[in-house]
């Protein structure tokens, strides 16, 4: 008879419902899309992260340039 490390009996075994409730599990290709890698993640090249950067401040300009404008529609409108 089987003792744990922590000297309860061992139980029975669990019985690995994956193999008969879905086989597809087991096939490779079902398990590498579930598998990630950190070494193997892709990292954005240096032109694309200056392109996105770059975008994102004209947003941020042209979002402030909107915004200060319509303060000042609001403000005229408001003072006559």
């Amino acid at each position: 008879m089987a003792v744990s490390a922590a000297g309860a009996p061992a139980g029975a075994p669990i019985t690995d419902f994956r193999t008969q409730s879905y086989p597809f599990a087991t096939t490779s290709r079902f398990q590498q899309g579930g598998f990630s890698d950190p070494q193997v993640t892709r990292r954005a090249s240096h032109g694309r992260r200056m392109t996105w950067g770059i975008l994102a401040a004209l947003g941020a300009v042209l979002f402030a340039a909107s915004v200060v404008v319509l303060m000042r529609v609001i403000d005229r409108s408001m003072h006559g």
